[in-house]
């Protein structure tokens, strides 16, 4: 091992100390997948160890997958920089203190399309190894901000986001809620629930239906159903307007296709009625023509009748 690897092993042997990573500013990022999901978003990526550079027994001492180990710079989050819009669902974690918890919560929350996840007066320490590894590396690629319950409430406040808490004492049905504006989902710890400070803040108290003898879920499989059924409402009614704006241009087409048919129709029998007229029109003249040709080939022949008559009688007188 070299000097620069031997003091880079050191450090990231410390740095599994949340007091060493407050003092330095740097954290471990375990696995391949998770330290190039890290570059992909801009984390500052200081040293690498694997065991190229590092013993696989030293390796084992950092590293819980013990293959490759990244010592990268604490990125910073600036929640006055983060903008939502309209439809932003946004997840609040109260009080939770498990790091495997919340990193499964940023899992799932990235994977669903989650706007953001704020930490709230709890593990403030997002550059925790196991929230991170927990999390898969979706902590890099998701706004994630640890703030107090007082500025996440402002901040919902000012974007006009309503906050939906989950608990198992409430009496309305999650499923019975409408989620097709702003949402922020409360999620409370495992131990204590949703705080009273949000309890007052919240428009809606909702629980998940549970019929079993256990009345109570981990906060990580409670949040993937919240958020899922906010996703699986905002789904349903792009489907039925998607099936609708259909059914509309289907009649829309087939009342253009009758108007067509119509108009072709009418056009068509103008013309031929216009055609018949010209064919009478002309019999009639033709038969006209005859008629004429006739009488005035008779009015011909009698004249000349009248003329042979005359002169067969002036022809008479003259032998007399």
């Amino acid at each position: 091992m070299s000097k620069g690897s031997r003091a880079a092993w050191i450090i990231a042997k410390m740095l599994h100390k949340k007091s060493y990573r407050d003092e330095t500013g740097l954290f471990l990022i375990e696995g391949r997948r998770e330290i190039n999901l890290a570059i992909r978003y801009g984390v500052e990526i200081v040293y690498i160890l694997d065991k190229t550079n590092t013993s696989e027994k030293n390796m084992e001492r950092i590293s819980y997958c013990g293959e490759i180990v990244a010592v990268a710079k604490i990125p910073k989050a600036s929640l006055q920089e983060f903008t939502v819009s309209k439809d932003s669902i946004i997840v609040i974690l109260d009080k939770l203190e498990k790091p495997g918890n919340i990193g499964a919560i940023i899992r799932t929350a990235e994977a669903a399309g989650v706007n953001a996840v704020f930490i709230c007066d709890g593990a403030d320490d997002i550059s925790n190894p196991n929230l991170i590894r927990a999390s898969l590396g979706a902590v890099f690629s998701l706004p994630v901000f640890c703030v107090s319950s007082s500025e996440a409430a402002a901040f919902l406040k000012k974007h006009e986001i309503s906050a939906v808490i989950a608990s198992p004492g409430a009496k309305k049905n999650f499923f019975e809620h409408s989620c097709y504006d702003a949402t922020a989902i409360v999620i409370g710890s495992e131990a204590h629930g949703v705080s009273e400070f949000w309890k007052e803040i919240a428009v809606e108290s909702i629980t998940i239906p549970m019929t079993g003898e256990v009345n109570s879920l981990n906060a990580s499989v409670s949040a993937a159903i919240l958020i899922y059924e906010v996703i699986r409402q905002r789904m349903s009614l792009k489907i039925l307007a998607k099936q609708l704006l259909e059914e509309f241009a289907e009649e829309a087409a087939e009342k253009a296709a009758k108007k067509a048919a119509k108009k072709a129709a009418k056009e068509a029998a103008k013309k031929a009625a216009e055609e018949a007229a010209g064919d009478a029109a002309g019999d009639t003249a033709k038969t006209a023509a005859k008629t004429a040709a006739g009488k005035a080939a008779g009015e011909t022949a009698g004249e000349t009748a009248k003329e042979s008559a005359g002169e067969a009688v002036k022809e008479a007188n003259e032998k007399k």
